[in-house]
């Protein structure tokens, strides 16, 4: 199976003239050869915030303006829903035709068939040289390419600036270690208030911090032939970390937090000013800084004693094209414009997350606002540090890390000891594994 490799630096910043070329003629529509008497309208699917969803008609607005005749419907929902939707639809083969991916999907979509093979399209519609190298492996499934990396995001902690200051508090000096942020947290929390020191990552619908915290201890959320490649002790350390905090009233309780998990990002705890910190993806702090005054700032993840130093990794937003599509010659060019045009680029902006299209991030530089500058800066720092491969999720990841969060929220609203959510969570994972 296949393994990732890193992402350089330089890979991920330097703009090349040739790219620029492609992103232009992209840009302008280019006609690929073959489309004859396709149906000239598209559905396309796609998560996110109401926020997301504005940036993205407009973008489609603009491809229907490049493209005479052509119509395209935007599908959008959050993306819980997002994810049911689309494995329904995937089951009754009726999958939008261009379609956002997440990589814990790809692998169940594209060895099932319900996806198009991308890889006759490679440099035949689809500009590639303006993207990153990885930018096909990271929708490598088997020998087929069933989907492309648009952009890239990380990890982070986000942090209440203003709050910190006014504590004296110097995060980038005071937090090294999961301990240290631990220790801050406490010094930070104020539940009498209602006020917390830091959020509860255990009871969102991804488990990207956790993650994290496998890799540094050496392990992997799956082996390369899709095999848990964790040991249950090291998800029952991650669990009781966070219960430790959780009883300590550090961070909220499980109904404040699921609560908070519900809405949409208006009701994150960082916006409502309920927490000091925040385990986010790096992409989110645009968003959380959009919706309130209060100044946010944004560090690496902390590390576990005797941490690996090749954890780090980049969870890639992919792009699809369902196998059934009536249109496979407009959808490639649809993604290819998604991918690599510079007009759409700037429609679109960062909001999920850095560019894989180096042509799209220099075209992007100048007017990056300053959330925008910071998690950018951070990935492409990040992406210097030393990366091992990262195997491919296998088709039972969705359900595995749903088992993850189930487990999570059992021991938080206090219906399971941390060992009893553990074995529950191995069961499932086994029986996840054996039914996908």
């Amino acid at each position: 199976m296949r393994v990732r490799s890193r992402i350089s630096r330089r890979e991920f910043m330097v703009l090349g003239a040739a790219g620029l070329t492609l992103a232009a003629g992209a840009a302008c529509g280019m006609p690929i050869p073959g489309m004859g008497g396709e149906p000239k309208s598209l559905s396309v699917a796609q998560w996110g915030t109401a926020q997301r969803a504005d940036l993205y008609k407009k973008a489609i607005a603009l491809f229907q303006e490049q493209n005479a005749g052509v119509t395209a419907d935007l599908q959008f929902a959050e993306l819980g829903a997002y994810n049911d939707r689309l494995t329904t639809q995937a089951a009754s083969k009726s999958l939008p035709d261009v379609i956002w991916m997440r990589d814990d999907r790809v692998g169940r979509f594209g060895g099932s068939g319900a996806l198009l093979d991308l890889t006759p399209y490679l440099d035949k519609g689809i500009d590639m040289k303006g993207l990153s190298k990885v930018a096909a492996a990271d929708g490598t499934v088997g020998k087929g390419v069933y989907a492309l990396a648009s952009h890239y995001v990380g990890q982070s902690i986000v942090v209440n600036a203003q709050y910190l200051q006014e504590k004296g508090v110097k995060y980038d000096q005071q937090v090294k270690t999961w301990d240290d942020l631990a220790g801050l947290a406490k010094q930070l929390s104020d539940p009498e208030r209602k006020f917390w020191g830091i959020a509860d990552p255990t009871m969102g619908t991804t488990q990207r911090h956790l993650q994290a915290w496998i890799r540094q201890a050496g392990e992997e959320l799956f082996t390369p032939d899709g095999q848990i490649g964790f040991k249950p002790d090291t998800f029952g350390s991650w669990l009781e970390f966070w219960n430790k905090l959780r009883q300590a009233n550090v961070i909220p309780p499980a109904d404040v937090q699921t609560q908070a998990e519900a809405g949409s990002f208006a009701t994150n705890l960082l916006v409502q000013n309920q927490v000091a910190i925040g385990a986010q993806s790096t992409n989110h702090l645009t968003q959380i800084q959009r919706l309130t005054q209060v100044p946010m700032a944004m560090f690496s993840i902390p590390e576990i004693p005797n941490s690996t130093k090749d954890w780090w990794f980049f969870p890639p937003i992919l792009l699809s094209i369902a196998g059934t599509t009536k249109s496979p010659h407009l959808a490639v060019q649809m993604l290819d414009f998604f991918l690599s045009s510079v007009p759409a680029g700037k429609i679109t902006r960062v909001d999920q997350g850095a560019p894989s299209s180096a042509p799209v991030r220099e075209a992007l530089a100048p007017d990056l606002q300053p959330a925008e500058a910071a998690f950018v800066t951070q990935i492409s720092r990040e992406m210097t540090y030393p990366a091992r491969g990262l195997p491919v999720l296998p088709p039972a990841s969705g359900a595995i890390v749903q088992a993850q969060t189930d487990a999570s929220q059992q021991v938080a609203f206090g219906k399971a000891s941390v060992s009893q959510a553990v074995d529950t969570f191995m069961a499932a994972a086994k029986r996840a594994i054996a039914a996908s």
